[in-house]
């Protein structure tokens, strides 16, 4: 018997990392329940994950970590891909559409070290309470600026692989004291017992869209695009649009030391943004709130302030 159109099952690209599979689950999970429809799970391995497996620095673009989904979606391999929001750049193939998913996991990044905290500190504190000369593992360009600016490491390593990966090298290597980590991934990963500390948002601005998942999808697909609109939580959507404006002016690359946060307080949009140099020697910052009505605006406005005090010098 020929299965029909309802029996069939949206089929989900993802990469193949535990964290991306557990992200493209719950979208699955909450898809089945508005489409009555089954779902499977198509796993690749992007460009970036087979430059990281082979030892290669990581490119600038931020289109090695989807570009293949996106072709997937483009000759009707999949039905749509799901994304961390932060890995997701500007230029997406114009037959797709971009729209976030669920609610924005806690957007705060972790502080993982062979240190006690009776006291509840926060990772900056933390970190101040052990001097600032350790040696602190982390990806993240961002993170990297950032930490140095506040003095809180005597130098940053760059540790790359996935986050249990990650976390083993740091209790592997002699020459690291710490670990820097995205909070959200934990969390979505039952690794929360890792963590010392966690930086406040005023401390340590997130990346943008830290803590977001995004579904990519080809435009026109309207039975989907329903579907999406019914699992987009508006807080998380409204905050999604604000700080991808910033990036869209800003044209912000994976090289480019950029922090970005968006939230609603009350009913008013708030929306922060830095550049950094890589030494963190150097900080621009911009801050807008207002009303939520046009929240991608707000981002350009953001954007263009940052360009026109020299942001482009910057990044």
């Amino acid at each position: 018997m020929e299965m029909t159109h309802q029996q069939k099952p949206i089929r989900i690209g993802t990469r193949g990392s535990d964290l991306a599979v557990f992200q493209s689950n719950l979208v699955a999970s909450a898809l089945e329940k508005v489409c009555k429809r089954p779902s499977e799970l198509v796993r690749i391995q992007s460009s970036g994950d087979l430059k990281r497996n082979a030892g290669e620095h990581v490119a600038r673009d931020k289109k090695d970590w989807i570009v293949e989904l996106e072709r997937m979606l483009i000759d009707g391999s999949i039905d749509l891909a799901i994304h961390s929001a932060k890995d997701v750049p500007v230029d997406i193939e114009a037959e797709t559409r971009v729209v976030s998913v669920l609610e924005r996991e806690d957007p705060r990044d972790a502080l993982l070290i062979d240190a006690n905290n009776p006291d509840g500190l926060s990772a900056t504190e933390l970190l101040k309470t052990i001097g600032g000369e350790g040696v602190i593992g982390s990806a993240s360009k961002r993170r990297r600026a950032q930490m140095l600016r506040l003095g809180l490491a005597g130098s940053v390593k760059t540790v790359r692989g996935n986050v249990p990966t990650r976390i083993q090298k740091m209790k592997e290597q002699s020459d690291l004291d710490g670990l820097v980590l995205a909070y959200s991934g934990l969390r979505r990963l039952g690794l929360e017992k890792e963590v010392s500390a966690l930086f406040e948002i005023e401390e340590m601005l997130p990346a943008v869209h830290q803590g977001t998942l995004c579904a990519q999808y080809l435009s026109g697909n309207s039975e989907l695009e329903t579907a999406l609109r019914e699992i987009t939580e508006p807080r998380t959507q409204l905050a999604w649009e604000a700080e991808r404006g910033v990036i869209e002016k800003l044209g912000a690359d994976c090289e480019s030391c950029v922090a970005v946060y968006a939230w609603l307080q009350e009913e008013e949009l708030c929306l922060r943004a830095q550049v950094l140099s890589s030494d963190g020697s150097r900080l621009l910052e911009e801050s807008k709130a207002g009303s939520a009505g046009d929240a991608k605006g707000m981002g350009h406005e953001v954007g263009e302030s940052l360009l026109r005090a020299g942001a482009a010098d910057l990044l």
